[in-house]
């Protein structure tokens, strides 16, 4: 992932994150990526998988990251400045 730019790497991350996060949010609830994870309807359960996927994807995250940043954009920022320094 090192050839890919700041902006490249986040929106990847974004998409993955987003993906995931609309199959998964309660029926007639709207998903945003500013919007916190819990406020948008995931559990800590679904948090776990989105921990797995990403680590899937070479993404070094862990459960703490969800707490810490606690939206899509904010983690997403946060992983590909981690995946720049890496």
């Amino acid at each position: 992932m090192e050839e890919l730019d700041r902006a490249a790497r986040e929106e990847m991350i974004v998409d993955a994150l987003a993906e995931y996060c609309r199959e998964r949010v309660p029926e007639g609830r709207e998903f945003r990526t500013d919007r916190p994870f819990f406020e948008n309807g995931l559990t800590s359960r679904m948090l776990v998988e989105i921990v797995v996927l990403l680590r899937e994807r070479g993404i070094p995250v862990s459960m703490l990251d969800f707490f810490r940043q606690r939206t899509v954009d904010r983690l997403a920022a946060t992983l590909s400045d981690r995946l720049a320094n890496t």
